[in-house]
This record gives C-alpha cells, structure tokens and sequence, in this order.
C-alpha cells in the first residue's frame, strides 16, 4: 500500500489504488445506493461507538421514482450494513438523493428533486432536521428551508420538457452535506452541463452559521476543465470535514474524464475551490458516462489513529450486471491524511483559493456568459 506522501510525490497512473482495492464490509441488496455514513456516537446521537448508515432504496435498477430511505443502525466499519435496520418514514422524492449530517441540532437531511412529475409542495430540495434518534425513527422532522430549482447561480443546461423547465435546476445526483470548524454547512447537489448523455459536475449552495442558503457557485476543481464538459463527468461529491484539519473539507468523487473513471480526492479551503483530483480507487467506465463505483458519504476516525471511508462498488444498473455490488473500507494513517493536507492547502493557497473573505461565491473563472446559464445572461442584461 502506498502512503499519501509517495502519492503526492509521482505521477498518478490510471491504475493507482494508493489504499488498495478495500475490504469488503457490507453487500448491498437490490438496488441500494447513495449511502450515508454517520458518526453517531461520536456525535452524541447515539450510544458511544455507534454507526448509522442511511441508503437510497426503491425499485431495479435505479429506484426513483418508487424510492426510500434505509437505516442500519447497528454499522461498523467492519460491517456497514449491521443490524437492527429500518425504514425511515422519508418521501420518495426526498429519499431520491438524500444527503445527512450529523451536528449540534442533531441529524440534519437534505434531499429532493426540482421535477414536473413529482408534486407542486415536494419539490425541490428539502433541508430538515431530526434532533433525536426516536425523531428521525418517527418522522418527526423540522424542515427549516426548501431550495428551489430556481436557486440563484443554480447551473442546468440539460433539456428534458417533460422534467424541468429551462434553465431550471433538477438536482438529479446525490445529495451531500458538510459542516466545516466555523459552523458554515456547505449543500453539493448535481450541476449538469450537456443537454444530454453527460456533463454531469456539482455545484454548491453555503449557509453560514444560523443564516439562509446563499446561491449556488459551481465547483472549481484545480486542473479540471470543466467548462469542456462533453467528455468529462463528475457523478457527484461526497464531503465531509477533514479530521486531520477542520477548517477544511474533504471530498471523494466519482469520476470518468473520457479516458478513465476512478474515485478521486481533493480539498478544499473554501467549500467551492478544490485540490487537483488525487485517484484512490481505479473504476470501471460504463455508459452515459457514468463510473461503477461510487464513494458513500462520511467518513470515520477509527481507535488506531487511521481515518476510514468506504466505497459503493459496482453500483447496480451501472456496473455490468453479473457483478454483485460491494461496500468497501478504504484507511488511510492520520499522519498521512495529515500530510496530504498540508501539501493541498499550499496549492490552494498559491493559487488563492485559501482565502475567501467572505464572500460568496467565489470569483469565478473567466468565460463568456453562456457558461453559466440563462441566469448569467439575465443578471448581464438587467446590469446593462
């Protein structure tokens, strides 16, 4: 296995899996998926030691529109999907691509399509919050903000009448939420660049402390030309506070840039500007440009000092169909997450990146208007 420190210091082949290719800790059934691990002991949700794990069930093979919510509550990241388990009283527009964060108010939820087949008072992405573990068992959720698919900044370009309206966000990849040390909750929804088969990235919504939802800014990765997205996807990201650093985030990313598909790692200071894409996992390319393997969210500080996170692979109605699908634990020693953190902040910080100033969004990159969507060309014209 190599460290974080060779990592950093080659050239990344196509192949590279720096932590292997993961032990199995759990097999999936159906067609599970978008799994959510949550530190709920660590969080004072739960007993000490607890694990939760929340995931997308429904109908083969891809679950929407007849999906749910699962919970394993007796996980560990030795068996992922321990029992006891149950279903959570989430709608299926919810449940789509619900996204949790474990926090001081408890287990906070987002999750929801902007879609004309579902109806007028779900959508959108819903932001709610169980305070207890008997809450969020019985449904008894707060909803504190629903953010329409009309958000500002909100980036769509895909074009499917019978879904959504132009210019109009659906928000049709997963869901993930993180918190980093100020407080300030960061929203990573899915930002589509193609009218069709593809172009699919992420874009990013912030809350600072007990505020509203600030628009959404699309991701800047370091080295990764987005704006030519034809040939390139990002599936979604799933971040979390980085332990070897809490004022920055993590992110795991599905990936497949035309040539290669893999799981890769960045950091980001600010929420929306990330590191270059370090591959940890080689992936399988499948159609639409879509990858097989998918990183579930959340990660876990393990009693030996490693930090753990896990990995969907052969996601079903992605990978080929005889591979049965897998969870798999991915550990890296704290003192190189710890490394690998240090040497992304320098980057970040000679480009800039490192140091937002407040302000939202981002500056973002140099381009013509229509980068940006029908939104971009409205604020240019009202401006004039």
């Amino acid at each position: 296995m190599l460290s974080f420190a060779l990592l950093l210091t080659r050239a990344v082949a196509a192949n590279d899996e720096p932590f292997g290719s993961g032990v199995v800790v759990g097999r999936p059934a159906g067609a599970a998926r978008y799994f959510t691990v949550v530190d709920a002991g660590r969080r004072g949700l739960d007993a000490p030691g607890a694990v939760w794990v929340l995931g997308r069930t429904g109908d083969w093979p891809d679950a929407f529109p007849h999906s749910g919510t699962r919970i394993w509550l007796g996980a560990s990241s030795h068996n992922l999907l321990g029992p006891p388990a149950a279903d959570l009283p989430v709608d299926e527009n919810a449940s789509a691509n619900l996204g949790a964060l474990a926090g001081p108010r408890g287990l906070e939820l987002a999750g929801g399509l902007e879609n004309l087949q579902v109806p007028e008072a779900r959508r959108g992405i819903r932001v709610f919050e169980a305070p207890t573990k008997a809450a969020l068992l019985r449904g008894a959720f707060a909803t504190s903000a629903t953010i329409r698919g009309g958000a500002p900044g909100c980036l769509e370009r895909r074009r499917v009448p019978h879904k959504i309206a132009p210019g109009v966000c659906e928000f049709d990849g997963r869901v993930s939420l993180a918190r980093r040390a100020d407080g300030d909750v960061f929203l990573y929804a899915r930002a589509n660049l193609r009218q069709k088969n593809g172009g699919r990235y992420v874009q990013v919504a912030r809350r600072r402390g007990g505020g509203g939802w600030l628009g959404f800014a699309p991701l800047q990765v370091d080295g990764y030309p987005w704006q030519q997205c034809f040939d390139r996807n990002v599936y979604f990201a799933a971040v979390n506070a980085n332990p070897a650093d809490t004022s920055t985030l993590l992110a795991l990313m599905p990936v497949n840039d035309g040539a290669r598909a893999f799981v890769g790692l960045a950091l980001s200071c600010d929420g929306a500007r990330f590191s270059a894409l370090r591959p940890v996992l080689a992936s399988t390319m499948a159609p639409y440009g879509r990858s097989s393997d998918h990183p579930a969210d959340g990660l876990l500080e393990e009693p030996n000092g490693d930090v753990s996170f896990f990995v969907h692979r052969d996601v079903p109605g992605i990978a080929e169909p005889e591979t049965a699908a897998t969870l798999v634990r991915l550990s890296v020693p704290r003192g190189d997450l710890a490394n690998y953190t240090a040497h992304a902040k320098r980057t970040l910080k000679r480009r800039g990146w490192c140091d937002d100033g407040g302000a939202w969004p981002p500056p973002r990159p140099p381009g013509p208007d229509w980068l940006w969507g029908p939104q971009a060309r409205r604020r240019r014209t009202a401006r004039a």
